[in-house]
């Protein structure tokens, strides 16, 4: 009996010992872990406009002048940014009710037309039509639209990259004398301001992905101006107040 009893309590500590071996393999598992950071750098679009030839307000080529007479002005874009960009411009050029004469000197209908002319050159092209610029319920200047690119597609200008320029000079109209503005105010004394806006904005993931993003000039326009609200949507018979556009 008492072999008996010695032989259970040795089985006891047997277990006893099984037992916290077995805890202790339950809390060391081999353990890891591992990261990775993912850096992302924000680009920017930013964009210079320049008149490289342009004479200077206040100079001889721009006070006083003629009908007839060419001035040079050739505004450019330069992308200064870091991302592609699509870019626009705006010309505002100021008109009136007037009449003029043509290269004859014979005289031409009455009319609201613009006191200056130009030739776009190539690589532009006009966006939609004119906007009719107000100012005291009379219509004092248009203003146009044109985009680096196709009728089909805008053209990315690329980082450090330069357009053409839009024009190369501006011409007055033949304008005949003794005439006047609705004030009153005589148009051959008169000071007359040409407005050019450039714009830019990304040329990827405009509205889609996967060749289905906004590359048509009318369309990546419309976003420029849904998110800048400049006051532009040229593919309708409006108007724009001459103070919302700085004019």
């Amino acid at each position: 009996m008492k072999r008996s009893k010695l032989f259970n309590r040795n089985t006891l500590v047997a277990a006893m010992l099984v037992g916290v071996i077995s805890i202790g393999g339950i809390m060391a598992y081999f353990t890891d872990t591992d990261s990775e950071t993912n850096t992302f750098t924000v680009g920017k679009v930013t964009i210079d406009q320049d008149e490289p030839n342009y004479p200077g307000n206040d100079t001889d080529k721009t006070t006083n002048i003629t009908p007839n007479e060419v001035i040079p002005k050739d505004p450019t874009i330069t992308n200064t940014g870091i991302n592609d960009a699509f870019v626009f411009m705006t010309v505002t050029v100021p008109c009136a009710d007037v009449v003029t004469a043509n290269q004859e000197g014979v005289k031409e209908a009455k009319g609201v037309k613009d006191l200056f002319s130009y030739t776009v050159n190539s690589g532009w092209v006009q966006v939609g039509n004119k906007l009719d610029v107000k100012s005291g319920g009379y219509t004092v200047a248009h203003r146009y639209l044109y985009a680096w690119g196709d009728a089909s597609k805008c053209t990315a200008l690329t980082a450090g990259s330069k357009t053409k320029a839009l024009f190369d000079n501006v011409t007055m109209i033949n304008l005949i004398e003794g005439q006047t503005y609705p004030d009153g105010s005589p148009i051959e004394t008169s000071t007359n301001n040409i407005l050019i806006q450039s714009y830019a904005i990304q040329t990827e993931d405009l509205n889609g992905h996967d060749g289905n993003a906004k590359t048509a000039p009318a369309d990546v326009w419309a976003i420029i101006d849904n998110q800048r609200e400049v006051n532009g949507d040229f593919n309708a018979d409006t108007s724009v107040d001459a103070s919302a556009i700085g004019y």
